[in-house]
């Protein structure tokens, strides 16, 4: 898996956990928000796992560096 597909699940899964937390609110059902708790849960824990430069696997929190490894300079696609 590349960094950026670790950041676009990373993404969907927050939107899944907001809407089910939404909905877990309105039917006043608790396992739901237990529900949501471990997808986003999950999700942070695949990021902090596969959002690394594919060469030096530096981890890297966001690409604001023109879109080059801050660590190694590796051109990211």
């Amino acid at each position: 898996m590349n960094y950026k597909l670790s950041g676009r699940i990373r993404i969907v899964c927050l939107f899944i956990t907001i809407i089910l937390c939404i909905y877990a609110t309105l039917t006043q059902k608790s396992w739901l928000t237990v529900a949501a708790i471990v997808i986003y849960a999950v999700a942070t824990l695949q990021y902090a796992i596969f959002h690394r430069c594919p060469r030096c696997g530096e981890g890297f929190r966001y690409l604001t560096n023109g879109g080059y490894c801050p660590r190694c300079g590796e051109k990211l696609e």
